[in-house]
């Protein structure tokens, strides 16, 4: 006996945990199901997942688990369509940035014996300066290395939380519980701000009466320093994680207002004395933070990777299927 596990969504996220599962088949058949039929056979191809499903009642009536790899726009109505369809004791694995904002989502539309936990991934630092997204920059290790933030509403199933912490085990990465409020904080300042940061410098530069020659002059720091633009997390509402995330978001906006503010004063009143120490600090901090971020030397302690056997026969009645 396997566990069904659903993954709906076969991007970068959805198809690389559909590799990891891969690794564990004595524990998992894998269904997958994307908005785009040719993203779902290329994770099919790359064995990410084991079988194709085109229609979500369908792939989800079975499933133990199911994992929402979508962009943050689409999680609320999927949920809707899924709830009433998903089976006693199912767990839904959440991978996006949005922490409270799911949790409540899950208390209102979930049905009793139905469990979501949060688990928001970090990328492996090998993989920090890929630019490329989408199934084909799947990987089965993209994940290790790193950090999985793990949240969950009130209501989950201590069970359901640890099913979801066994999988981030089995990514190589290490986990980090926390308050969905706490989450939040951090998923704005260190993912959201940026992409933000780097969609307003886009909109300051391109609005500039010389763009249209300029743009043969941008370079190298024009091209790094923007692409974050290009990692939004979603779909067509573009601006809707910063919208439902507000007050991080605003917090945040401020402080990032009040540092571009710091640094013009310093030039206005041509303080050379503080706007170097100010770059020189910023230029040694980014330098600490990929060094320690690339070999993993932070302070942590470490962890015991808990059985998975355990947790599934607990929450599925699972049996590890036997090797001949």
């Amino acid at each position: 006996m396997t566990v069904n596990v659903t993954i709906i969504g076969l991007g970068q996220i959805g198809a690389s945990l559909g590799l990891v599962l891969g690794e564990h088949k004595d524990y998992f058949q894998r269904t997958g199901i994307d908005r785009e039929p040719l993203t779902s056979g290329r994770a099919q191809k790359m064995g990410a997942i084991d079988r194709i499903e085109y229609k979500v009642p369908v792939a989800v009536e079975n499933a133990n688990i199911i994992i929402l790899a979508l962009p943050t726009d689409e999680v609320r109505d999927m949920l809707e369509v899924i709830a009433p369809l998903i089976k006693p004791n199912a767990v839904i694995i959440d991978t996006s940035p949005l922490q409270t904002a799911v949790s409540e989502w899950a208390e209102e539309l979930l049905p009793e014996g139905r469990y979501l936990v949060s688990m928001t991934p970090t990328l492996n630092p090998a993989y920090l300066e890929e630019t490329q997204v989408g199934v084909d920059a799947a990987h089965a290790d993209l994940f290790k290395n790193s950090l999985m933030i793990i949240t969950s509403p009130p209501s989950a199933h201590s069970d359901a939380v640890k099913l979801t912490a066994d999988i981030a085990h089995m990514t190589g990465a290490s986990l980090y519980f926390a308050e969905t409020a706490e989450a939040d904080g951090i998923l704005a300042a260190y993912d959201l701000l940026p992409k933000l940061a780097s969609i307003g410098l886009l909109a300051t530069i391109t609005d500039q009466p010389s763009w249209r020659e300029g743009q043969r002059i941008a370079g190298r720091s024009f091209a790094q320093s923007t692409s974050a633009a290009l990692l939004l997390d979603e779909n067509t509402q573009l601006g809707h994680t910063a919208l439902v995330n507000r007050e991080n978001t605003l917090r945040l906006l401020d402080d990032l207002i009040g540092s571009l503010n710091d640094i013009r004063k310093y030039v206005a009143d041509q303080d050379a004395d503080h706007l170097n120490r100010v770059i020189q600090k910023v230029v040694k901090d980014r330098k600490d933070w990929l060094k320690h971020r690339q070999t993993g030397d932070f302070e942590s302690d470490k962890e015991e990777k808990p059985s998975m056997g355990d947790t599934l026969k607990r929450l599925f009645g699972f049996k590890p299927r036997e090797k001949k």
